[in-house]
């Protein structure tokens, strides 16, 4: 018995994916990147010149915007 349940894959809309990062501004682009390589706030902050509050703000403003719950950023 597989208790573990099975991950549904579906195929990655590249269009829409490439779409999506259209509404992102260079630092979010660059901030999401490494994030996303996993990169610590502090790193991100030292890579970009910029504090790590700022880098927190953008990141999270990159997210809203990524999930369209806020398109003034």
């Amino acid at each position: 018995e597989n208790l573990v349940a099975e991950e549904k894959k579906e195929p990655l809309d590249l269009d829409f994916l490439l779409k999506q990062l259209e509404k992102l501004n260079v630092e979010q682009k660059k901030a999401l990147k490494l994030i996303s390589e996993g990169f610590s706030y502090k790193e991100i902050s030292k890579f970009l010149g910029k504090p790590i509050n700022t880098i927190r703000t953008i990141i999270r403003r990159a997210r809203l915007k990524l999930s369209g719950q806020n398109k003034q950023f």
